[in-house]
């Protein structure tokens, strides 16, 4: 049995034609509008945004807070060293203490200052070593600052 091709089958002069196919419909495509997507990618930036600020200002707020304890500490245990170690004036000393406290229960900024100028006279009367008029100054300072910066 020989081989025989598609040429031989159909005759050397065969015309092989494509068939014509009919044209493709033209479909349109329909567009949408898009706007609301932009502003609603906007929106979310937006309140990723307020979100980010808003945690930020909490970070910044326990941050303020926790200076604040550690301060309100650090002052606390500097008191309790000068009433230990000042035996002899402890009465006078733990009654400048808390004059000094005292600032913070200012109704008014003119009443904190004036008190806080009275603290500041005895201290420079009290007579004792340099370092302990130097701790009383520093918790006077802290105390009149902390109420400074109170909120009212």
């Amino acid at each position: 049995m020989s081989k025989k091709t598609l040429s031989d089958l159909m005759g050397k002069n065969f015309d092989f034609e494509m068939p014509k196919l009919a044209p493709l419909p033209t479909v349109e495509i329909p567009t949408f509008d898009t706007s609301y997507l932009d502003e609603a990618m906007e929106e979310m930036a937006l309140e990723k945004e307020e979100k980010e600020k808003k945690e930020q200002e909490y970070r910044e707020s326990v941050i303020s807070t926790l200076q604040g304890i550690e301060k309100n500490t650090a002052l606390l245990a500097e008191m309790t060293l000068l009433l230990q170690k000042n035996n002899e004036k402890q009465d006078d000393m733990f009654e400048l203490l808390v004059e000094i406290l005292a600032i913070m229960k200012s109704s008014n900024q003119e009443e904190a200052e004036s008190k806080y100028t009275v603290v500041m006279k005895k201290i420079t009367t009290f007579s004792d070593n340099a370092s302990t008029i130097q701790s009383l100054v520093n918790m006077a300072q802290t105390v009149f600052n902390a109420y400074q910066s109170m909120p009212f």
